[in-house]
């Protein structure tokens, strides 16, 4: 059965995959995974934004894997998983 010819499909593709799963199980895992990917891109630009912060005139020689790293630690403090002292 095609995608055209099956209204339940053209509304839910995930649907036609779970159905095609035993016909083709490495194509139906692999568009799961696919569908499964966020389509907003808010969180890079947060990222992108908050590295523009810390990337200032005076830190303009800060190596990409350093910026990256600050980054990740502002996030992880601004969302409480920083690690707890004993």
């Amino acid at each position: 059965m095609t995608l055209d010819s099956n209204y339940e499909y053209n509304n839910n593709l995930l649907l036609f995959w779970k159905e095609q799963h035993n016909h083709l199980p490495l194509l139906a895992r692999t568009a799961r995974s696919i569908f499964a990917v966020q389509a907003s891109s808010s969180e890079s630009e947060r990222y992108f934004s908050m590295s523009g912060r810390i990337v200032i005139e005076q830190r303009s020689i800060l190596d990409s894997d350093c910026v990256e790293a600050l980054v990740e630690l502002k996030e992880a403090y601004l969302n409480n998983l920083w690690p707890k002292e004993e």
